[in-house]
């Protein structure tokens, strides 16, 4: 691997991590939203918030968008989300969004070991900041 891109991704990775603050908080939303909501809502079922790439490769679609929209409203929270429209359906489509490059992101490769060993250190919340950061959704704050 070229020295120069190792570094940058390094680099961005350390920058992009997410604080166990974050994490904790995501994990108290997506409790909030399945006492709040019935268990079809598309907001309930994402219990991602700590977990690494490995899980997010198995886990359903349901519980990737749930997680990626606790992941939103802590930011929002935080005041760190760059948006006009809060709205649960641009909420929906950013979450939907955020889950497609997650799953870009998290493509498996190779046999299980080579997979294993290219994901398991991943985690998904720090992975999402990184996305989400380039998309320029995140304030700078």
């Amino acid at each position: 691997m070229n020295l120069r891109i190792l570094i940058l991704t390094l680099l961005i990775t350390g920058c992009s991590e997410a604080t166990p603050e974050f994490e904790k908080l995501a994990v108290e939303i997506s409790h909030e939203k399945s006492v709040k909501f019935d268990s079809g809502y598309w907001q309930v079922g994402g219990n991602l918030q700590s977990a690494n790439a490995m899980a997010w490769q198995k886990a359903s679609f349901q519980n990737k968008r749930a997680t990626c929209s606790v992941f939103l409203e802590a930011l929002i929270q935080q005041n760190k989300l760059n948006i006009e429209d809060s709205s649960d359906e641009n909420i929906k489509k950013m979450s939907e969004e955020l889950v497609y490059l997650l799953n870009e992101r998290f493509k498996m490769v190779g046999n299980a070991q080579k997979n294993e060993e290219s994901f398991k250190h991943l985690k998904v919340s720090n992975e999402a900041l990184i996305v989400i950061k380039s998309l320029k959704w995140h304030k700078n704050v």
